[in-house]
């Protein structure tokens, strides 16, 4: 599984457009509300 997961990694590190440029994805953050709070959690 291991191996799969680094393959798949080195296949899109490697992709680019048709003019040879490599694709950049910007990170994205997205969170949520906190709900169920506790004292100990």
């Amino acid at each position: 599984m291991k191996k799969l997961l680094l393959l798949s990694a080195l296949i899109f590190a490697c992709l680019s457009d048709d003019e040879g440029n490599p694709y950049i994805y910007e990170p994205t953050l997205s969170t949520e509300a906190v709900t169920d709070i506790t004292e100990t959690s």
